[in-house]
């Protein structure tokens, strides 16, 4: 998997005069079966999360709330994606190496897999061999 299979999704949404109700459900909108389901917050101003890859974990990434800036490495290129509204998530395949994730709100997060810690390679050098790029 590459950077070009990373995708913004449009959630669906429900709107009246009593607010809005927005969903995403597994093989619809989600390209995979969910398994877990966390969120990320209170994070301290100017704190960075990430720096780790997931071997064969998906995930789906929404900001609920103000907003996520997600760097995403594939060993080869590179991009930065902005979440700022609930009504759009980020589709990010295994095998990417996410560098900077910057949460200025809460943050759901999607997951195609239970959180195993033999899950992540945390070291870009490992990332790159894990690739075949070295």
């Amino acid at each position: 998997m590459g950077l070009n299979d990373v995708r913004f999704i449009e959630v669906p949404t429900a709107s009246d005069s009593r607010g809005c109700l927005s969903y995403i459900r597994s093989m619809t909108e989600v390209p995979f079966e969910i398994k877990e389901v966390y969120y990320i917050y209170n994070v301290p101003a100017g704190a960075v999360r990430g720096c780790h890859s997931h071997r064969t974990a998906c995930h789906v990434l929404v900001a609920l709330n103000g907003s996520v800036t997600v760097s995403l490495d594939d060993g080869v290129d590179k991009a930065v994606y902005t979440l700022d509204s609930p009504r759009r998530a980020l589709y990010m395949p295994a095998g990417l190496w996410l560098g900077e994730f910057n949460v200025e709100s809460l943050c759901l997060v999607v997951s195609s897999e239970l959180y195993s810690e033999d899950e992540y390679i945390r070291d870009y050098d490992e990332y790159l061999r894990f690739r075949g790029l070295r």
